[in-house]
């Protein structure tokens, strides 16, 4: 059985025999309205407290680390998942978001956290190549669970939505991130 969970509002869906019994009506309201719930909650709340959601589709993971965080970025290996540690990994999985919108969990992710992928959310990045403008894309770091600013080609989490400056670089900060994971090749249109 698995279970779509929008904050308080639980929908159960049973899976027999292979094929889904579900109305997908329901679903496609569901999922609309805990993103307009997010946009609305959110609105007037200070950066500190923006992390009550992402606007996204959160799976459950069990991460092997046991200092997971809110904006820790996640990587997928044959051995499980882990937070990311070597700069431009093509083996991203997301970002963890301790209180998604929306998120889908299985009997067995007891103990996982909320993994998106694909959405909008706050994402731990460094300064270590500088401040960030919106639009800058967003790629792993040697720093464990953390992004940085891209500057090469290779693998990113996204763009940013928002500028952040840093005093240091090995300062880390939430920035606000649209996440598309995908192979970036600059100078590219």
């Amino acid at each position: 059985m698995y279970i779509m969970q929008v904050k308080s509002l639980k929908l159960k869906v049973k899976i027999c025999s292979s094929k889904f019994k579900v109305n997908l009506k329901i679903i496609k309201f569901v999922l609309i309205f805990a993103t307009l719930h997010f946009a609305l909650c959110t609105l007037h709340l200070p950066k500190a407290h923006a992390q009550l959601g992402g606007i996204g589709i959160a799976n459950y993971l069990t991460i092997n680390n046991n200092k997971v965080e809110d904006g820790d970025i996640v990587i997928s290996t044959p051995k499980g998942y882990f937070l990311s540690s070597t700069p431009y990994d093509n083996a991203l999985s997301g970002v963890v978001v301790t209180h998604p919108a929306v998120s889908i969990k299985t009997k067995s992710d007891t103990h996982g956290f909320p993994v998106i992928n694909t959405g909008t959310v706050y994402v731990k990045v460094s300064g270590i190549n500088g401040s960030i403008k919106k639009g800058d894309f967003i790629a792993t770091s040697l720093i464990p669970g953390t992004g940085m600013k891209s500057i090469q080609n290779g693998y990113v989490l996204g763009q940013a939505l928002e500028n952040t400056s840093f005093t240091h670089k090995q300062d880390i900060k939430l920035v606000l991130v649209s996440l598309n994971l995908h192979y970036l090749q600059l100078g590219s249109p």
